[in-house]
């Protein structure tokens, strides 16, 4: 590799020591800082034959992470993936291996326990829209969530509350 390869070579391990990226977003970042467009592809080739960047097993950590620990769906998990430069097919081969470890159902649960926690538990038709409102955001499921809600029992209205 000539030297200026090789120095855009240093300058993405060192990004990629960092923290992961996508193959998309690590090519944006080597051309802000190469013109040489041939340079940039040898470094992105040589890093995936190394192995040090790999969108598949990047896209599987955010996944997780997002369904874990911050409650996501698997449309809202896709949007992140493809908007962040994965591809629809590595991205929709992520959600599958994601959801076969942490089922949707399981992941939507957690979305309302969180819900509730900060929330309470709902206490009218409108707090119920807006825990429905809620869960869309995050990614789910109109029909899982109206599945979801359907199990929540709402208290008995008293007639002293409509006056």
């Amino acid at each position: 590799m000539p030297p200026d390869d090789t120095r855009l070579l240093q300058y993405a391990v060192r990004l990629l020591a960092r923290r992961g990226y996508p193959e998309k977003a690590l090519r944006e970042r080597l051309l802000r800082r190469s013109a040489d467009a041939a340079a940039v592809e040898k470094v992105i080739d040589k890093l995936k034959a190394l192995n040090y960047l790999n969108d598949f097993h990047w896209a599987g950590l955010c996944a997780r992470a997002w369904a874990v620990e911050r409650h996501w769906g698997p449309h809202r998990i896709r949007h992140e993936l493809v908007g962040r430069g994965v591809d629809a097919a590595t991205a929709e081969r992520v959600l599958a291996a994601t959801m076969a470890e942490h089922p949707e159902p399981e992941v939507l649960e957690q979305a309302v326990a969180k819900w509730q926690r900060l929330a309470g538990p709902p206490r009218s038709v409108q707090e119920l829209k807006r825990l429905e409102t809620y869960l869309a955001r995050r990614g789910f499921g109109f029909d899982r969530i109206r599945e979801r809600l359907a199990e929540i029992e709402l208290p008995a209205e008293d007639d002293a509350d409509d006056r």
